[in-house]
């Protein structure tokens, strides 16, 4: 069975594809990116802290916003080194869903 995806670490090693098991969802919510910065919009998701790979898939809401497009998506560590939430970067005040998934 092929997904259609193929994700890799930063050693090259294929953790996602026809062959390996699907990620399991760890969180998810909608947010609005209403923090305005220099020069875009942002929002941020936390998730329980965790230290296996994650990724996130974000979809933006369009009963609830007009225009705008996804710009940027970061997930931050925690001082133990863990990854806790992810920030969104838009180019206007949106709505998005967030899907975070640990490999």
């Amino acid at each position: 069975m092929n997904f259609g995806i193929e994700i890799k670490n930063s050693q090259g090693q294929i953790l996602i594809d026809g062959e390996h098991p699907l990620p399991k969802l760890h969180a998810q919510g909608r947010i609005r990116t209403s923090y305005e910065d220099v020069r875009w919009n942002y929002g941020y998701l936390s998730f329980n802290p965790t230290s296996n790979p994650v990724f996130v898939t974000v979809a933006i809401d369009e009963e609830a916003t007009t225009s705008g497009a996804i710009i940027e998506i970061i997930v931050e560590r925690n001082s133990s080194n863990q990854f806790y939430r992810t920030r969104i970067e838009t180019t206007a005040d949106i709505y998005t869903f967030v899907w975070v998934y640990v490999l």
